[in-house]
């Protein structure tokens, strides 16, 4: 497994990457628009202290909560 700490700003945009599955733990509220290569779109909000697993994905992530985004990614390796 690997332990990934991210904070984004209000509007901040990361280029595209990729993840394989993960568990990601919200230290403040979290919202984030994920995009994927093909373009298509989910909105990802998660509340401070909760958590929510992701299957592996591409994605470019915007950050669209007003005061920014701290959160644990723990990408799981088979």
């Amino acid at each position: 497994m690997r332990v990934l700490g991210t904070r984004t700003g209000p509007g901040d945009s990361p280029e595209m990457h990729c993840h394989p599955d993960m568990v990601g733990y919200a230290i403040s509220d979290c919202t984030w628009t994920l995009t994927g290569p093909d373009g298509t779109t989910v909105l990802v909000a998660v509340k401070a202290g909760k958590t929510v697993y992701l299957g592996a994905v591409d994605h470019s992530a915007h950050d669209v909560w007003t005061i920014g985004s701290h959160a644990l990614l723990i990408e799981l390796k088979k």
